[in-house]
């Protein structure tokens, strides 16, 4: 059996968080020891209980030198970690699961103060990693960072989607390496709990401006209304773009038909979903929806307007809720779905529930644990990834300056 670090950007909620807990989970069960490093102090406090059932949580803050940004870890690299502390702390490691830049860089610092190197395989989670606000300097600081990754073969996508785009990002050969989907618990949702007749519908998800399905599927509630006046839309979970969707309902007399709830535990999906027509969403919590064979709707992350590639059952990517794992003439207005939804018959729904359930089968995080035990099992993963803990650090701080500053630092 092995020792494994997690490293996670939080235990806050949101899907990355639960996959984590839930992949220490099914790792702890096969007998090996976990530890989880979370790069943030904040956490929900049912979601650590979860983490330290099944694993030592300690909070980065512990084994950087705080003297002078006490509040912020990413600069502290700047200073490297207390030795004593690392060693202490993370002695017996041998495999450590980075999901992200800067948990990679944190991997790499925590390599090079032991004597005896511990493999690291850097994971992408999502595109944005190496996609997303590319006009600044940290981000490509990043992507450079998983450029280096992949030359030493220690990069693994939940999607070949997402490791195409990177590998075309840098002009490298595509390889299907080192590539699986996303996988969550799913041994205890074994109950269909789809409603044909029900018009509830419900999306999880963390409210924030990249979720931007959610803004669409509110703005153009209405036409569904014109369809059936009985349907309702209920949307739980937290985050800074709440008070732009109060405003969207607000201005659109939606008060009485769309609900802004708190977010839920994974405990809770059961009963919140219950007896619901349909799921819209994307993540994990798209696969437990589906798990409980409700027909999911995939939301688009980043998604300009209200289409979508349609029933999750029906997907043949991996990368599912990332909008360039599909072409325009691929996707659907999601209205015009829900719409073929509730003309299908009873038996045509629940063959529709029963072929999501069988579809989530797929995303399983037991063969998760099977295949990180393969990658830390190649020859070639032990190859050091050579990057600048300076380097990151100064371009995180160097992005919150004036543009002109930063162009100017780009052509030294």
């Amino acid at each position: 059996m092995n020792n494994y670090l997690l490293i996670v950007s939080s235990l806050n909620r949101g899907g990355i968080e639960n996959y984590f807990i839930q992949l220490a989970t099914a790792l702890y069960a096969n007998g090996n020891t976990v530890t989880i490093l979370a790069l943030s102090d904040q956490y929900e406090p049912e979601l650590k209980i979860k983490a330290e059932k099944v694993s030592r949580v300690i909070s980065l803050k512990l084994v950087t030198r705080n003297f002078c940004f006490p509040d912020r870890a990413t600069l502290n690299l700047l200073f490297g970690l207390n030795k004593g502390k690392v060693l202490s702390e993370f002695g017996d490691i041998d495999r450590i699961i980075a999901p992200s830049s800067y948990a990679l860089v944190v991997a790499n610092a925590i390599n090079d103060v032991r004597v005896h190197k511990c493999d690291i395989v850097a994971g992408v989670y999502h595109s944005r990693e190496f996609t997303w606000n590319t006009n600044r300097y940290h981000r490509r600081v990043e992507r450079a960072l998983f450029s280096n990754a992949l030359s030493c073969g220690k990069v693994h996508v939940y999607g070949k989607e997402l490791l195409r785009e990177l590998f075309n990002e840098y002009g490298l050969e595509f390889r299907e390496i080192n590539t699986f989907p996303l996988g969550v618990d799913l041994e205890q949702n074994d109950v269909k709990i789809g409603s044909y007749h029900s018009r509830n519908i419900v999306i999880i998800a963390r409210f924030v401006k990249f979720k931007s399905y959610i803004y669409h599927f509110i703005e153009n509630f209405a036409k569904l209304l014109e369809l059936d006046s009985n349907f309702r839309l209920k949307i739980y979970g937290y985050g800074p773009e709440k008070e732009r969707y109060e405003k969207i309902i607000s201005s659109n007399n939606l008060d009485q038909y769309v609900e802004l709830k708190s977010p839920i535990e994974l405990s809770d999906f059961k009963n919140v979903l219950r007896n619901c027509l349909c799921f819209v969403g994307g993540g994990t919590a798209l696969l437990h929806a589906a798990s409980l064979g409700i027909p999911c709707i995939v939301g688009l992350d980043n998604n300009p307007d209200i289409t979508s590639p349609g029933f999750f059952s029906n997907i043949k990517v991996d990368a599912y809720n990332e909008l360039t794992s599909y072409a325009s003439e691929e996707l659907s207005n999601t209205i015009n779905i829900i719409d073929e939804l509730i003309s299908l018959s009873k038996d045509s729904y629940e063959q529709l529930s029963m072929e999501h359930v069988n579809k989530s089968r797929k995303f399983n995080v037991i063969d998760n644990v099977r295949y990180f035990n393969l990658l830390f099992t190649e020859k070639n993963k032990q190859k050091k990834i050579q990057f600048s803990i300076i380097r990151y650090s100064l371009s995180f701080l160097f992005s919150r300056f004036d543009r002109r500053f930063i162009n100017r630092f780009d052509r030294l």
